[in-house]
């Protein structure tokens, strides 16, 4: 019950794909090998972190009592 036609065809589709992989594979290789040049280009001193530094005050502070309904959450 094989059809030798179809057989072939997912063959082929598999080869495509493997080297779609493979060259998919190859570029990020390259692109990973850049990164890291460039990162030892960068000296720590130079790093800035990438959130704003802020400040805040606490105005207000609150206390409430909240009850659960255990028969709600699925809890016995």
């Amino acid at each position: 019950m094989s059809n030798p036609g179809l057989i072939e065809r997912a063959r082929q589709m598999l080869s495509a794909a493997n080297q779609r992989s493979t060259e998919q594979n190859r570029t990020n290789q390259q692109n990973t090998k850049k990164s890291k040049a460039r990162l030892s280009k960068i000296k720590k001193g130079d790093l800035h972190p990438i959130w704003m530094e802020t400040e805040a005050s606490v105005t207000s502070c609150q206390r409430e009592f909240v009850r659960v309904n255990w028969s709600r959450l699925g809890g016995s």
